[in-house]
């Protein structure tokens, strides 16, 4: 590995006219063989990006505030842009998110905070929670990220993580009011208390951030994240997989919170590029928001295309390259309609894989002029390896399996990313490895747990049907026994979409719900045999079960004995 990475020779392996193979490309290659070779040349690399040193060292300490705030003071490009409804875009640059950041330390820190304690952000992403993120990472505490979705969802996964504090916007203070004891408050101090030249720098495997990883089962149990780790995979891809540099834009809307950050933010500010944030709902409204700036790089999830395709907008040269996650959307022959409708045959478009919790990007791909493909490669860096789907501790024997990385310090490789198979001197992504939609996993005992204390909620069971869907994607279907008894259907449906919505959010209502007027199968211990279930409406035996006469008297017959009982 040469002492500073070539950046002409990455870009030029990474680009390629059509479909043909990328070929073998050696510096991808040895940094599998040689990861240390590699993170030297890279860090020489990103340091040349700026006038200023940095203070963080390979394996050694890492100080990110200073790094990304102090290296940027002179960039005239901001480190945030944001639409806000009614004002329009907004700017907040490397100088002014420093200070604001150190005041907000300087407050946090009288109210207790410190280098080590534990917080958890809850919050979407904006501008706020960006100033909150920096003024953690310069007092040097281990974040999490967590969007706020509903009482449930929170409530599991802050006591798994035991923050010793927690950040929320007042808007959403009542979400997690059994923590208010937890809750920062702004405090006393101000701009005098501020101290801009101090910062924590993390050891290298220092515990940096805990993160949820939404395509694991289950998805409430934080995974620890180095500060080692963190750093590195940041610079590597905003170098390699977005290709950032001060005065180059990135966005990315309706990417998950859990899903990519904070590592996708990291990639940007420790590149001194501009992070562009535009949300789902503001996009929706005027689609031409995307259009309006010259993006560096576009991530482009199914709904933002769907919008796209149903209101194309000219995107002439300001996109110079975009991306898909292949886990999220499988639906190849609709990414050629949008590459046709919005005329991007002449913009090159890849693939990209995120896990926050394992650092950032862990599969990336050779950037192809106006084609959307399966094509993958594993991230630089990372020595990585494939297992079997049944035993994730058994190497696969064939050219293909569960992709599995293995960061340092880790003993066995954490499988992630999801199934792929080789095609010559690249991957093919198959699939996820777990049921779920846009990439994530569904996480039916969460479902079905907030259910439980609703009429009928003790008989909910829930179906996958596999490949339901036209990208590929699985269908879940709630299925509500309610024996012989007459009930209101859509009112039991609309009381169920309002539990699920207030206690887990819109990301976990169920694709449909059917209420039977059956009994369902239940085990020894009470329980309801779920695989049974799954079995039978698949088949089509429950509906037989509801159409025959028998079944019917015998589903009345146990609706006698059980209310017997009770009287």
């Amino acid at each position: 590995m040469p002492d500073r990475l070539d950046l002409s020779i990455v870009e030029n392996d990474l680009t390629r006219e059509g479909l043909q193979p990328a070929g073998p490309m050696s510096w991808l290659l040895r940094s599998y063989d040689a990861p240390d070779d590699f993170w030297a040349a890279l860090l020489a690399a990103n340091a040349a990006l700026f006038p200023w040193p940095g203070k963080s060292r390979l394996h050694g300490k890492y100080d990110f505030f200073h790094d990304i705030i102090a290296r940027n003071l002179q960039n005239p490009s901001p480190a945030f842009r944001w639409v806000r409804e009614g004002t329009g875009w907004r700017e907040l640059d490397y100088r002014r998110l420093g200070t604001l950041a150190a005041e907000k330390a300087a407050r946090w820190e009288k109210l207790g905070a410190c280098a080590g304690s534990r917080l958890c952000l809850v919050s979407h992403l904006n501008d706020r929670l960006l100033i909150a993120f920096l003024a953690a990472l310069k007092i040097g505490m281990i974040v999490s990220l967590l969007p706020p979705w509903g009482y449930s969802f929170l409530r599991r996964r802050i006591d798994e993580l035991t923050p010793d504090h927690i950040w929320v916007p007042e808007d959403y203070a009542p979400l997690l009011f059994p923590y208010r004891s937890l809750i920062l408050g702004e405090g006393g101090g101000g701009r005098g208390d501020a101290d801009d030249s101090r910062s924590h720098s993390y050891s290298a495997f220092e515990p940096f951030a805990l993160c949820f990883d939404p395509t694991t089962d289950p998805p409430h149990v934080p995974r620890e994240l180095s500060a080692d780790s963190a750093y590195l995979c940041a610079v590597r891809d905003g170098t390699v997989a977005l290709g950032l540099k001060p005065g180059k834009e990135l966005a990315a809307p309706g990417f998950g919170l859990m899903d990519v950050q904070p590592a996708m933010l990291l990639a940007c500010l420790l590149s001194g590029a501009t992070f562009v944030h535009i949300d789902e709902s503001e996009l929706a409204h005027n689609p031409g928001l995307l259009a309006q700036r010259p993006l560096r790089a576009v991530g482009i999830t199914e709904a933002v295309r769907n919008v796209l395709l149903d209101s194309p907008v000219e995107i002439g040269k300001n996109w110079e390259f975009w991306f898909r996650d292949p886990a999220a959307s499988q639906d190849l022959e609709t990414w050629k309609d949008f590459v046709e409708a919005l005329k991007l045959g002449g913009i090159f478009a890849g693939n990209q894989r995120w896990n926050a919790s394992l650092g950032g990007c862990i599969l990336f791909s050779v950037r192809r002029k106006g084609s959307a493909h399966h094509f993958v490669l594993p991230a630089a860096g990372v020595p990585w390896q494939l297992v079997e789907a049944a035993d994730e501790k058994r190497l696969s024997l064939w050219a293909g399996g569960v992709f599995a990385v293995k960061p340092a310090g880790v003993k066995e490789g954490i499988a992630a990313g999801g199934m792929l198979a080789e095609s010559r001197n690249e991957w093919v992504f198959i699939r996820p490895v777990l049921p779920g939609r846009s990439g994530r996993h569904y996480p039916v005992r969460e479902v079905l747990d907030a259910l439980c204390d609703l009429p009928f909620g003790s008989s909910c069971s829930m179906v996958e049907a596999p490949a339901s869907r036209p990208d590929g994607s699985s269908l879940f279907i709630l299925l509500v026994f309610a024996g012989g008894r007459r009930v209101n259907e859509a009112a039991v449906a609309e009381r169920i979409r309002k539990t699920v919505l207030r206690e887990l959010g819109r990301e976990f209502l169920p694709d449909r719900i059917q209420v039977v007027a059956l009994h369902p199968r239940r085990g020894e211990d009470g329980g309801i045999d779920h695989d049974w279930c799954g079995r039978e409406y698949l088949s089509g035996g429950i509906a037989r079960r509801q159409e025959g006469e028998v079944y019917r008297c015998l589903t009345d017959l146990r609706d006698l004995i059980h209310f017997s009982r009770q009287e």
